[in-house]
């Protein structure tokens, strides 16, 4: 078989080289270590090995305008005319309606695959994110089969895209060479005015494929984006988790992971649309601890949270059902003694409660994270109270902003914290999320004391 190196991975041992040929099943990726060949150059391909270079730049030409086309016919041909239904009106209804905007993305994943570009996909470290991560990856697997995708896994701590992120991005994919464009895929974070440096980075050096379910601000630079694809745009809202969004695109090209899975993206992100699942729920748990802390899953760094690693937990049962049992436990815990440690403001009808997290956070785990915990805080607290409230809760640098349900119809968080970020100018790092979840980061120099007293007074202030 002959095939043109694609791609080359500089390594400081050994250098990858990424070869696509044409076989009798049509493009053929494969992974090469032990070859002396330059990009863009023919080669041999035998038994699985390089058996040598090919001279002639012209016939090299032809054969990838003809590996191109091949790629192109592949792709097409591989994706469904739709991503089928999940048997929730309202999310398939809006899912027809993002269709298009989801084969436009899925076409260039799939040409990406297949022609060898390097591909890094963030992914929003919860539940939500993960399980879209799973779903791409899961979709990326079963459509390449024994073929070799070139990608990169990177789970991202943050609500923004930031100019930082977007220059360590870069410096990732200058260890490739390519001949196609590299390829950055967002999952579930970034939406945000805190994202438009970053986003003008990337879209200098990748294709972007951008999908999130965050309220879109006004003057937002991934609108810039030719992928970017966001429920809001498309009629619906935020309970259309970026999960399911995910999984909606790689139900275009392959099966879904799982309905369990689906069903975890919504539970994991409080959907409204969560009551229509009956299976996901521990599977959620498992996401938000597994994305929580490299510790508690014998893991070094969160660098090595995968996709492929979440496989490996939900392929052994044991594991699984270990650390599904400790989740449940750390979880029940701190929400008995956070109540314990709420200070709990009186306004009118409701109330303002107010947490610092470092007085029920446990040195030896970073589960459960503060973000994800003042949701299940907030839920618990709704529950004893129902005439509702804010919950407030912060550690180091970070507050976390929780509305009780329906409370988001008299409250503009979103609105308090760009008045916040006007007040506080740099002090401010980033904010942003949800109607009725959100957050700040205030900035190393910033003043959290008086970001808080800020919060809270105008906090009153919309209750009142």
């Amino acid at each position: 078989m002959e095939g043109i190196v694609v791609c080359i991975k500089r390594s400081v041992r050994m250098p990858l080289f990424y070869i696509v040929g044409i076989s009798g099943n049509g493009p053929l990726c494969i992974a090469e270590s032990s070859i002396n060949a330059g990009l863009g150059e023919r080669v041999s391909v035998e038994n699985g090995g390089i058996a040598r270079v090919i001279e002639g730049e012209a016939k090299a030409q032809d054969l990838y305008s003809r590996l191109m086309s091949l790629s192109l016919e592949e792709a097409k041909r591989s994706l469904s005319a739709s991503p089928g239904s999940i048997g929730i009106s309202d999310i398939d209804a809006a899912t027809e309606r993002m269709r298009p905007a989801l084969k436009s993305a899925a076409l260039l994943l799939l040409k990406k695959l297949l022609l060898g570009a390097p591909i890094l996909i963030r992914f929003h470290n919860d539940a939500d994110g993960s399980s879209g991560a799973y779903a791409i990856y899961s979709g990326m697997k079963a459509f390449l089969n024994e073929r070799k995708a070139n990608a990169v896994w990177i789970m991202h701590k943050g609500v923004a895209y930031s100019a930082y992120d977007a220059e360590s991005d870069r410096l990732i994919l200058n260890g490739y060479e390519s001949l196609e464009k590299p390829l950055i895929l967002i999952i579930d974070f970034g939406t945000s005015a805190d994202s438009n440096t970053g986003v003008e980075k990337a879209l200098a050096y990748a294709d972007v494929i951008w999908l999130d379910h965050h309220p879109v601000p006004e003057g937002f630079a991934g609108m810039k984006a030719q992928h970017y694809i966001n429920p809001w745009l498309f009629g619906s809202d935020s309970n259309y988790t970026a999960g399911l969004l995910s999984s909606m695109l790689a139900r275009l090209f392959s099966k879904s992971p799982s309905h369990e899975m689906e069903c975890a993206s919504l539970i994991g992100d409080h959907s409204s649309y969560a009551v229509a699942c009956s299976e996901g729920r521990d599977l959620a748990t498992l996401l938000d601890l597994i994305t929580s802390d490299a510790r508690v899953t014998g893991l070094s760094t969160a660098w090595d949270i995968t996709p492929q690693y979440i496989e490996g937990i939900l392929n052994n049962r044991q594991r699984y059902d270990e650390l599904l049992k400790y989740a449940k436990v750390r979880l029940d815990d701190t929400t008995n003694l956070a109540l314990k440690r709420l200070k709990v403001y009186d306004e009118h009808d409701s109330k303002i409660f107010l947490l610092d997290f470092d007085d029920v956070r446990d040195d030896n785990t970073g589960f459960p994270l503060p973000g994800r915990f003042a949701t299940r805080l907030m839920d618990t607290i709704a529950g004893l109270n129902p005439a509702g409230g804010i919950l407030i809760l912060h550690i180091n640098q970070y507050i976390s902003i929780r509305l009780s349900p329906g409370l988001e119809k008299r409250i503009d968080i979103l609105g308090i914290i760009n008045e916040l970020k006007e007040r506080h100018g740099a002090g401010i790092e980033s904010g942003g999320g949800h109607s009725n979840a959100a957050s700040i980061k205030v900035s190393a120099t910033g003043e959290k004391r008086a970001v808080l007293h800020d919060l809270i007074t105008l906090a009153k202030k919309s209750l009142g």
